[in-house]
């Protein structure tokens, strides 16, 4: 069962929500008045009652003026949610206990939460986040604690900029953390503040959108082979709508291509869109993305008993050219393997 109140005048929700026993999708999407629930003793918000939503996995809050206290505090009682859309909203904080208490919580966006100052305490199970525009935002640091994360967004976060400037091992921990994560099989990707491919990269390409004709090492694909990890440094750059939809909302990303070619000749080109973007505007200057590509999850060709990854010696990489507007300053890419440790330097200018 799923109920879309978006972009309506509603401005209170009524205890009587708690008996759609049922329901697991609620949207609220751009419904501003429901910021005017106020106690005329306490002038602040009036929580909803949602204890009796035991079945509600999805939830959308975006655009809806929340600030501090009120509906933030009723998060808690929600225990089946698995994704919290929370953009566009006036907080400054979170109750921790509101966030924690969902054990089952994989996805959380907070994209253009502009006043909020840090990241509230998750609970384990958190994957994605993304937190986009949020200009406030003051330290990512506490995001090693979780081990299931994987994708991580943060582009256009001004103040975080500055602060990273000042202690560069912030992204450097949270790039070895999602590397030794127990998500092995699936995709990472983490957007962090530079303008300079990091020295760990073995192969660079600087002011080119692709890298060609990379020779593979013989026998490279062996048993602790974690796949390609590839670096993006760009300015301006609007990113590809995706046919991706978590919280509610459609993502946006960076869409790239990889051409395999084997010792007969014979080329292998696939697509991917990587590092999902929370927010709907262009990315702004002085961006590095990054990304693992598991090998064997994404090379659509990996079918029949006679194949063998071997036979590839050549790797070609690169942004696809529909980002027309998109300013590539640079690329790389390495090979990972298991007990990797990378060493991200960020610009310290």
């Amino acid at each position: 069962m799923e109920l879309h109140c978006s972009h309506t005048a509603i401005r209170t929700i009524l205890s009587s929500i708690s008996l759609l026993k049922n329901l697991r999708h609620l949207s609220f999407r751009g419904c501003s008045g429901l910021s005017s629930q106020v106690s005329s003793s306490s002038h602040v918000q009036k929580p909803m009652d949602v204890t009796g939503l035991c079945s509600l996995t999805v939830l959308d809050l975006s655009d809806c003026n929340i600030s501090d206290g009120g509906i933030l505090s009723d998060l808690g009682f929600l225990p089946s949610l698995e994704e919290l859309n929370l953009d566009g909203n006036n907080f400054s904080n979170i109750p921790a206990a509101s966030i924690s208490r969902l054990t089952w919580l994989t996805v959380l966006a907070l994209a253009g939460c502009r006043r909020l100052e840090s990241f509230p305490e998750l609970p384990p199970s958190i994957e994605e986040l993304y937190a986009d525009e949020c200009t406030s935002l003051m330290s990512i640091d506490q995001l090693t604690k979780y081990p299931m994360l994987h994708k991580v967004s943060r582009t256009n976060c001004h103040q975080l900029v500055k602060n990273t400037k000042q202690n560069n091992s912030i992204p450097d921990s949270l790039l070895k953390h999602m590397l030794e994560g127990g998500y092995r099989n699936d995709l990472f990707s983490l957007y962090i503040f530079g303008v300079e491919i990091p020295e760990w990269f073995a192969y660079k390409n600087s002011g080119s959108d692709s890298i060609s004709l990379l020779a593979l090492p013989k026998n490279w694909c062996t048993p602790t082979f974690r796949g390609f990890a590839i670096c993006v440094v760009f300015d301006l750059m609007t990113p590809h709508i995706l046919d991706y939809t978590r919280c509610l909302k459609t993502f946006q990303g960076l869409l790239m291509w990889f051409r395999l070619t084997r010792l007969d000749g014979l080329c292998h080109q696939f697509f991917k869109c990587f590092g999902l973007i929370g927010s709907e505007k262009p990315v702004g200057s002085g961006n590095t993305f990054l990304a693992l590509v598991p090998f064997d999850q994404y090379c659509p060709f990996m079918n029949g008993s006679d194949y063998n990854p071997n036979n590839f010696i050549q790797l070609e990489i690169g942004v696809d050219s529909i980002h027309k507007d998109a300013l590539t300053k640079g690329l790389g890419v390495r090979l990972v393997y298991e007990n990797s440790t990378p060493k991200i330097e960020e610009e310290k200018n």
